[in-house]
């Protein structure tokens, strides 16, 4: 078994986007030294407003990226001190008990749940109340109205997931086999910003099971290391140190940076 080493001067930075995932070798002063772009194509639906993709598929071309730019380059792997992601965010992706997905994975452009986002914004007496609480109004593209949508329209599938992820945690489980979800991506599903925990008193309010929701992690923080196959896969060391990373917007925002109050 060949493992990480423990030093190394690189990193590998991967963006899940909806056309494209691109991959990026970065010093550890913060300069790109190498950026290598995969198009995607993301699949919709022949019904209006839906939008999805085979969660492998984001995968298989992450995969295919980070052997894209390592072949370019020619760089050692051993050089490579860690690998991290961001992703777009509002994506459900339903893993079961095995972490196999349940159904195409309902990407963040798709726009199936305005109903139950007008629901769900009147159990807060409307739309501007909600918005009071929450910081915005509900569409029928964000998380929590997605969920409600499976739960009433394709039960087997909501009550047969052990959680959801988004494609950042989903990408991070097939490197790891870790279901967490990282902060970033967690507020758009319902984030208590001041104790960093989910809602739990408004999704259970809301009407979702609580248990169905993963363990929160920082972006900064190590999720696990690449296993055996997914070391495999994009031509790493089994071992690689995997960190929590984040969503795209979040992410653009810390690199333009824009990361204090107004």
């Amino acid at each position: 078994m060949t493992t990480a080493p423990s030093q190394g001067d690189l990193i590998l930075v991967f963006d899940a986007g909806t056309q494209s995932i691109r991959a990026a070798l970065i010093d550890l002063e913060g300069q790109i030294r190498h950026i290598v772009k995969t198009p995607i194509t993301p699949y919709f639906s022949h019904r209006p407003g839906w939008a999805e993709q085979e969660p492998g598929y984001f995968w298989d071309n992450l995969a295919a990226t980070s052997r894209k730019l390592l072949g370019a380059e020619g760089v050692d792997r051993e050089r490579i001190a860690g690998v991290t992601l961001t992703s777009q965010r509002d994506t459900v992706i339903n893993l079961d008990k095995q972490g196999q997905p349940l159904r195409p994975a309902i990407i963040w452009l798709d726009g199936r749940a305005p109903e139950q986002a007008e629901r769900l914004m009147r159990k807060f007496l409307g739309r501007r109340i909600f918005a009071l609480v929450a910081g915005a109004e509900l569409s029928g593209k964000d998380g929590m109205p997605k969920l409600l949508w499976l739960k009433e329209n394709e039960p087997q599938v909501y009550h047969g997931m052990a959680c959801f992820l988004d494609v950042n945690g989903y990408l991070t489980y097939r490197a790891t086999g870790q279901m967490v979800f990282e902060w970033s991506g967690a507020s758009a599903f319902g984030l208590d910003l001041k104790k960093k925990d989910w809602l739990r008193g408004i999704i259970r309010y809301m009407g979702l099971d609580l248990e169905k929701f993963p363990p929160l992690v920082r972006s900064v923080d190590q999720v696990g290391g690449l296993t055996t196959e997914a070391a495999r896969d994009c031509g790493l060391l089994e071992g690689t140190p995997v960190f929590g990373g984040g969503g795209d917007v979040p992410g653009a925002a810390v690199g333009s940076g824009a990361v204090g109050e107004g």
